[in-house]
């Protein structure tokens, strides 16, 4: 029961994030899927725990949440707000209410308590769902998270990610199989919110596998999209290494 509630909640995820780009699906290449540009850090928000220290003034360490109106207040400087701000912002607006304040005020934010970020690992593994992300993770680490492939239904040749760019989703295919058995290949990293999917046989077409095939594991929820032809063969840039 407790796997079956876990898997409607990972693609009930997958439905929101494809919501809002039901309209196009596009197939890129691996070179092209690595290019997109890295999100912005995420910022802070209402209940998030932040941790404020201060390298030379010590007796200002404190740890405080961002309270229901979006600020926090400090010692010698009062409220600030917190929400909304990145980082790096706030601490550039930290460092300036403190100036004049403190002599080498400087000073770290550490987020105590944020929202957890995950990635998602459908088809042939073990155990399917989200996966936390504790720092950098590659594909095949994902899939490992997850039980690892089914050895008798698996295709590690033909790995399907799929990752938000610009408010539309692209996806392409990775060859985990040559990692697998032990041959130099190039990790691909994953990021916030990627769609790992092991499907049962060779991909050589991704956006009419798309078509015929990712939506038959979400609820029914009438959705429809059009997608570029793009063909992938196998001796083109349509299965890359991890």
């Amino acid at each position: 029961m407790y796997r079956y509630r876990l898997m409607i909640v990972m693609l009930s995820v997958v439905a929101t994030t494809f919501s809002a780009c039901l309209h196009h699906n596009p197939a890129v290449t691996r070179d092209e899927i690595d290019a997109i540009a890295i999100p912005q850090p995420m910022a802070f928000a209402i209940g998030d725990v932040l941790e404020f220290k201060f390298f030379y003034h010590p007796e200002l360490n404190e740890v405080q949440t961002i309270r229901r109106d979006g600020t926090v207040s400090l010692q010698l400087v009062g409220e600030v707000v917190a929400a909304g701000q990145t980082n790096e912002i706030l601490r550039g607006t930290l460092l300036e209410r403190y100036d004049g304040v403190l002599k080498n005020a400087d000073i770290a934010i550490i987020a105590r308590s944020r929202p957890v970020e995950r990635v998602y690992v459908s088809g042939e593994v073990v155990a399917p769902g989200p996966i936390d992300m504790q720092g950098r993770i590659t594909a095949l680490q994902a899939i490992m998270y997850a039980g690892g492939f089914k050895t008798t239904t698996a295709a590690p040749n033909s790995v399907v990610v799929i990752r938000q760019n610009e408010g539309k989703q692209v996806g392409t295919l990775i060859d985990l199989a040559k990692a697998l058995r032990g041959e130099e290949t190039t990790p691909m990293e994953l990021r916030p919110e990627d769609i790992i999917y092991v499907p049962t046989s060779q991909i050589r077409h991704l956006n009419t596998w798309i078509d015929q095939h990712f939506y038959d594991l979400l609820p029914d929820m009438s959705m429809s999209y059009t997608y570029s032809d793009t063909y992938f063969r196998g001796n083109s840039n349509s299965t890359t290494t991890p």
